[in-house]
């Protein structure tokens, strides 16, 4: 999936920060990425050999990552 368009960013000036919020809120979760800004990361210590584990910590990273960038 492949978003071409980016979201207006907030510029403060003259700008109702709560609808800002409220239609970046709806932009994230249309990109399924809404559930990193409440959730936490998994913890996975370097001794854990479960690879189910280290895949949903590498996969939470990114998506974390297009989050923050999606909001930046």
């Amino acid at each position: 999936m492949v978003h071409i368009e980016k979201f207006e960013k907030f510029s403060g000036v003259g700008s109702s920060f709560k609808r800002w919020q409220q239609k970046m809120l709806f932009y994230l979760t249309t990109l399924h990425l809404a559930r990193f800004l409440w959730e936490d990361q998994p913890v996975v210590d370097e001794s854990d050999n479960d690879t189910a584990k280290r895949v949903a910590y590498d996969q939470w990273g990114q998506g974390d990552f297009l989050c923050q960038n999606n909001v930046l």
